[in-house]
């Protein structure tokens, strides 16, 4: 078996493994994204099919979370570095400034490359989100265009990916499908390095007598993992520790194969349980109660119709129907018994019992209940207001970041940190940051880390913010006894802790060196001042002294 077959083989088996989460998930999609339903069948089509819909609170309440997590984890602002920051290896080098100065261009450089519209940043993100939340799991990619001049953001339709994870349930690989005519393939790989059997349908369809189908798709898998063996000390891409390899799955043949020096994908996954390769997404959680709703909107739907439009009975003399209940349907009945029982209104409409009041309160609480699950409670939650106490303040961030908290702790490390990690390296080698020796000595051959700004950081900063103030509070009232006990306290680190709290403007602090020439500054002008203190008290002095005693006076008898 060739590498081809061995590839195709392992796509196969885990295509089969999945088969029933798809069966899942394309119910999921069925009722909160139809245009991303596809996962059953062997092609995607762009047609939305909304037939299960009968209510549209369940796509609203996650739309609603969908952009308030990409607001909350890349919240764009014309401030670069606002959502990350470079950190180096050791801390307080950040007190440098020839580093800090470095970084912060750094920071600001990564952050246009990312926000270049030609990168497709923000598009190819938000449907990673919507996949995210509605499935459990999304796939995007992070490369560089084809004129190498800056980033390429793509995502990709889930039921297209497979995923691979190794022992620690990592995800290591991903086999993308695609389908592409084979003028596509030839058009993005060349026609020398497609398989025999699509070499030979684009020959045929050369031909002018050609009556095939010119529309007909061949299946391609797009191998990327980590590869088993690699010399490290080669620069070429097939020297490097991912593999990417392109098959021509009927053909049976490598198209292209390349290589990265990093994992250029990104796989965030919401919850996943011990074993599980693919995340638990809210739409998943909350399928039962959307479901349920949809049904809700049916029957409501069915019995609004019939209370506006109810069914007729009829006479009539030469036939008699089944009843018919649908809205505004003819029922007719037997003529002769009207005149028996002396009815004098023999056409009249079927009286509705349908207790619309009930059903319209049953629908609210089911909607209350999926927007809940949506955690749009939390989301329209009011961290703080006007007439709220500091208590009250604390314990609304503490809500927010209990119910939420956790769920950025794991998108951190599988979302926007692969994205920017990725994007500084990419960046670091193409030169980006300048000259190799233009990087200041300190961090030179050391590594960086990236530290990421979210609401919830935020909320839990102030949490601790509150909690230091209501403390201060009692120390001042101890203080009016002791003064001494302030001495324990240092105020200047207080300081920077309320400035990193409420995520000052760098330029609005000073950094610990212009803190100390500013007390330098300070300390020689108090000096100054106590000697011109001194001086002046000794002019005094002299001003009071007797006069000095004349040639030939006596002295004073004492």
């Amino acid at each position: 078996m060739n590498r081809a077959q061995s590839i195709i083989e392992s796509q196969l088996q885990k295509k089969s493994e999945r088969s029933q989460l798809n069966q899942l998930w394309e119910e999921v999609a069925s009722v909160l994204s139809p245009e991303r339903q596809g996962f059953v069948s062997k092609t995607m089509t762009p047609t939305r099919r909304t037939g299960k819909i009968f209510d549209t609170v369940p796509m609203t309440a996650k739309r609603s979370l969908v952009n308030s997590l990409g607001a909350m984890m890349r919240p764009k602002s014309s401030a670069p570095g606002k959502w990350f920051d470079i950190v180096p290896q050791d801390e307080d080098l950040l007190d440098n400034r020839p580093v800090k100065e470095w970084i912060e261009k750094a920071e600001e450089k990564l952050w246009r490359a990312l926000y270049n519209p030609r990168a497709r940043f923000i598009q190819a993100t938000g449907e990673v989100d919507d996949d995210l939340v509605t499935f459990g799991t999304g796939t995007g990619y992070l490369g560089v265009r084809a004129d190498q001049a800056g980033f390429n953001f793509r995502s990709f339709h889930m039921a297209s990916v497979l995923l691979e994870t190794d022992a620690d349930n990592q995800v290591n690989g991903v086999y993308i499908t695609e389908y592409l005519t084979c003028k596509q393939a030839a058009d993005r790989w060349g026609k020398e390095n497609l398989g025999e059997k699509t070499r030979e349908a684009l020959e045929n369809m050369a031909r002018s007598n050609y009556s095939g189908n010119r529309d007909q798709k061949f299946e391609f898998i797009w191998c990327v993992k980590t590869r088993s063996e690699y010399d490290p000390r080669s620069d070429n891409n097939l020297n490097m520790p991912i593999l990417s390899l392109v098959i021509d799955v009927e053909s049976e043949h490598e198209v292209l194969e390349e290589g990265y020096p990093e994992y250029p994908f990104f796989h965030p996954r919401w919850d996943t349980r011990s074993g599980e390769v693919y995340g638990r997404g809210i739409g998943v959680l909350a399928l039962p109660s959307v479901l349920t709703l949809q049904q809700m909107g049916k029957t409501m739907l069915r019995g609004l119709h019939r209370a506006v439009d109810p069914p007729w009975l009829l006479p009539a003399d030469g036939m008699v129907n089944a009843p018919q209940m649908r809205p505004g349907g003819v029922s007719y009945y037997d003529a002769k018994a009207i005149r028996n029982l002396g009815i004098s209104d023999p056409f009249r409409q079927m009286e509705s019992r349908a207790q619309i009041p009930w059903g319209l309160n049953a629908q609210s609480a089911e909607r209350e209940q999926v927007m809940a699950m949506f955690y749009k409670n939390i989301l329209d939650l009011p961290i703080d207001g006007p007439q709220m106490t500091a208590t009250e303040i604390i314990a609304r961030r503490e809500t927010f970041v209990a119910q939420i908290g956790s769920i950025f702790g794991i998108l951190e490390s599988s979302y926007t940190g692969p994205i920017v990690e990725r994007g500084f390296n990419i960046m670091l080698r193409k030169g980006a940051f300048g000259e190799p020796h233009e990087i200041p000595e300190e961090i030179q051959g050391t590594s960086v880390t990236f530290r990421f700004a979210s609401p919830v950081e935020k909320a839990k900063r102030q949490i601790e913010e509150a909690s230091v103030f209501q403390g201060l509070e009692k120390v001042i009232l101890l203080s009016q006894t002791n003064p001494e006990i302030l001495n324990r306290y240092n105020f200047d680190e207080i300081g920077k802790f309320i400035a990193k709290s409420n995520d000052f403007p760098p330029e609005l602090t000073n950094d610990d060196k212009t803190v100390e020439e500013i007390k330098e500054a300070n300390a020689q002008a108090q000096q100054q001042q106590n000697m011109m203190d001194v001086m002046e008290r000794g002019a005094g002095a002299l001003g009071k002294l007797p006069a000095p005693m004349l040639e030939g006076e006596a002295e004073p008898a004492v």
